[in-house]
C-alpha cells in the first residue's frame, strides 16, 4: 500500500512521469508530415512532368530532323507531331506546381512544337493540292518535276524547319538535365530497390 500512496503523492506534486509528447508537440509533428507529403507529391508531378517533357523533346526532335528532308511525308508526320504535341499538353498540366525552369522549358519547345505543326498543315494541304492536280492533267517534264518538288519542303519551309532545329538544340543545351537512372559499373541499369 505504500507504493500506491507514494504515487498518488507523485501525481498530486507534479513530480510523477511527464506524457511522452504534449498535445501541442503532437500537432506541430502532424502538421511537419503533412507538408513533408504535399512538397513530395509535388516533387513527384515535378519529376513526372519533366519525363513527359523528355519523351516529347525526343520525340520533337526526331519530326524535325525527318520534316527537313526532301522526301518527308506531311500526312505521317502531322498524325506523329499530334502525339508531340499532347506529349507536351501532358507536361504542362498542373502548371501551378511546376518548377519554374521545367515550365519555362515545356513552354518553348511546346511553342516550337505548335509551329511545327502548323508548318506540318501547310506542308500536307500542298501535298494533297498538288496530287489532286496532279491526277487530272498529263504528265510531262515540266510537271514531272513541279510534282517532285512538292513531294518536299519548299525552300523556305525547310529555311523554318533547320531554324526550328537550331532553336531546339540550343533550347535542349539550355533546358534543365533530362533525369537518368543510376546504372551500375558493368553498364547495366541498376535495380531502384
Amino acid at each position: 500500500m505504500n507504493d500506491g500512496h507514494q504515487s498518488s503523492l507523485r501525481a498530486m506534486t507534479g513530480n510523477g512521469p511527464e506524457p511522452r509528447a504534449t498535445f501541442r508537440l503532437r500537432v506541430i509533428l502532424g502538421v511537419l508530415a503533412l507538408a513533408l507529403l504535399v512538397v513530395s507529391g509535388i516533387a513527384l508531378w515535378n519529376a513526372q512532368a519533366v519525363s513527359s517533357y523528355n519523351q516529347a523533346s525526343a520525340a520533337l526532335s526526331e519530326n524535325l530532323s525527318q520534316a527537313a528532308k526532301p522526301t518527308a511525308d506531311a500526312s505521317k508526320l502531322k498524325v506523329a507531331q499530334g502525339q508531340v504535341d499532347d506529349l507536351f499538353g501532358q507536361a504542362g498540366q498542373g502548371r501551378a506546381i511546376l518548377l519554374p525552369g521545367t515550365r519555362q522549358a515545356i513552354d518553348r519547345n511546346a511553342a516550337l512544337s505548335r509551329q511545327l505543326t502548323a508548318a506540318l498543315d501547310q506542308l500536307d494541304q500542298q501535298q494533297s493540292n498538288g496530287s489532286q492536280a496532279q491526277q487530272g492533267q498529263n504528265a510531262s517534264g515540266a510537271k514531272r518535276k513541279q510534282s517532285q518538288e512538292q513531294q518536299g519542303l519548299s525552300d523556305e519551309q525547310r529555311r523554318k524547319v533547320e531554324e526550328m532545329l537550331k532553336r531546339n538544340q540550343d533550347l535542349q543545351s539550355a533546358a534543365p538535365a533530362p533525369t537518368s537512372k543510376p546504372s551500375s559499373p558493368s553498364g547495366q541499369q541498376a535495380k531502384p530497390w
